[in-house]
């Protein structure tokens, strides 16, 4: 009787280590907000991944500004087919850079969209490079924010 349950015993843990060894290679669902079951990767016009229930913000790399001038630059939002939420757009400028308006939102649910801001160099600002952050803020779910170099130039 001992000898059956020894025997026993080393078979279950042999089974046990073989079934941990062997494991499982099919990788989970997504999770997290904006997930869905319906999440399949996809590539957009310049070739970025992005799931369907995500969004990307497309700021310029950079803004060329005169001091004491304005410039006007556009910012893309680009939803994901099921992504349909608004979206607030903020910045952090460096000093002597404003912004007109401070914060924006993307509210064409359901649709890419451009929305524009007013970038100003104040006029003492010297001749430069700064970095304006530019951030999208979903109604549910993970932020992005994108950096912009500032290249501030004087008038001639």
């Amino acid at each position: 009787m001992k000898r059956t349950i020894a025997t026993l015993a080393m078979l279950i843990a042999a089974g046990f280590t073989s079934l941990t060894l062997i494991g499982c290679s099919e990788p989970t669902e997504k999770g997290g907000p904006g997930a869905t079951t319906n999440a399949a990767a996809t590539k957009d016009a310049d070739g970025h991944d992005h799931d369907e229930a995500t969004f990307t913000l497309t700021p310029p790399d950079s803004v060329d500004v005169e001091a004491g001038k304005d410039t006007e630059v556009a910012i893309s939002v680009d939803r994901g087919d099921e992504f349909k939420q608004k979206v607030t757009i903020t910045f952090e400028a460096p000093e002597g850079v404003t912004l007109d308006p401070t914060s924006i939102v993307a509210d064409k649910v359901g649709e890419d969209q451009e929305v524009k801001v007013i970038v100003r160099a104040d006029a003492a600002m010297a001749e430069g490079k700064s970095v304006l952050k530019v951030m999208g803020k979903p109604e549910t779910g993970d932020s992005v924010d994108k950096n912009v170099t500032v290249n501030v130039s004087k008038p001639e």
